[in-house]
């Protein structure tokens, strides 16, 4: 995946026009918190030097008994990357995807950020992450949440903060209850409140030892090991297509499934406020699936990448698509620069 000018996710999970602000960094009073949870705070406290940045619409479908019915550009996100001034060894990657209330039907304002930061050099990462919470098995209850978010004005956010190195991995997570219902556009204010609860109000951390994490000590999380996996592919290097990686104290292997040509790729999206549909055309692709286990739970996720595999989209991700569930299903397609 190309995440830097001169080499070749998600998230999906998984990814802005101009008018959303980059993630602002927030100084961190972290002195009721854990030694190791207090390290992973000062690494995302740290400005990284940005090094490039990807923009992504999205498109979200809802199934209706045996139909789907989509919507285009009911939101936005991007992926953005950096390193550490005066420790080039420190690399970062930021995700941020999710409707947009001005564009999204209902006004459905659902949306999350993550950032990892990992260093090579002694394989240590670090991860932060939030989003709006959400619990909905269809069309019906996802209304009704809403409905009752506006009736009380309790809006509900989960945050999670990571730290982990050869030894062991430590994870903190709080939820988190906002009389504000902050957007994808006001990124750095949503970013301080959860920061600040998560000092203040962290459960005690979830920790994984040594011998739990033999194996899969590398350092990296979720969004490095999707970057890896497809570098993999475009360095004609299939072996291994399975990563083990961390995410809450938790191991993760990642399997590439398939992966395989695509000539020709058009997309057509109806923006907001256009009156016809806008049509992109891309050529010399390659269409990844992925599986992720829990190997605890046994629960798996799949998601699917479609990038490029040569000139300048080499290793960019043109779409992402993802479907948590039998009724929602969100793509994201790259915005033209």
């Amino acid at each position: 995946m190309k995440f830097s000018p001169t080499s070749a996710n998600l998230l999906l999970f998984m990814v802005l026009a101009g008018t959303l602000p980059g993630a602002q960094q927030v100084p961190i009073d972290t002195s009721s918190v854990s030694p190791e949870i207090e390290e992973a705070a000062k690494w995302v406290s740290l400005a990284p030097k940005v090094g490039v940045r990807y923009d992504y619409e999205v498109t979200a479908a809802v199934r209706m008994l045996l139909f789907w019915i989509s919507r285009d550009d009911v939101g936005q996100g991007y992926i953005q990357t950096g390193a550490m001034p005066g420790n080039p060894a420190m690399e970062t990657i930021e995700l941020v995807m999710g409707s947009d209330p001005a564009k999204a039907p209902m006004g459905i304002n659902r949306w999350g950020a993550a950032s990892e930061v990992w260093r090579q050099d002694n394989h240590s990462g670090v991860f932060f992450g939030f989003m709006k919470a959400s619990q909905n098995d269809s069309v019906g209850s996802a209304r009704e949440e809403i409905s009752k978010e506006k009736d009380t004005q309790k809006y509900q956010y989960n945050g999670i903060i990571s730290q982990m190195n050869s030894g062991r991995a430590f994870s903190a997570v709080v939820p988190i209850s906002s009389a504000t219902d902050f957007t994808l556009h006001q990124l750095p204010l949503a970013q301080q409140m959860v920061l600040q609860e998560l000092k203040s109000h962290a459960r005690p951390p979830r920790v994984l030892d040594a011998r739990s994490l033999e194996g899969c000590s590398t350092g990296i999380g979720f969004l490095f090991t999707v970057r890896e996996l497809i570098d993999g592919v475009l360095d004609a290097n299939r072996s291994p297509n399975t990563r083990c990686y961390v995410y809450h104290a938790r191991r993760y292997m990642m399997t590439l499934k398939d992966c395989e040509p695509v000539k020709e790729m058009k997309v057509a999206l109806k923006l907001h406020g256009a009156s016809r549909k806008v049509e992109r055309i891309y050529r010399d692709l390659k269409r990844a699936d992925f599986t992720v286990l829990n190997t605890q739970s046994k629960e798996r996720t799949d998601f699917e990448v479609v990038f490029g595999s040569a000139g300048e989209l080499r290793g960019v991700p043109v779409q992402i698509e993802y479907q948590p569930n039998w009724w929602f299903r969100v793509t994201l397609n790259l915005m033209q620069r």
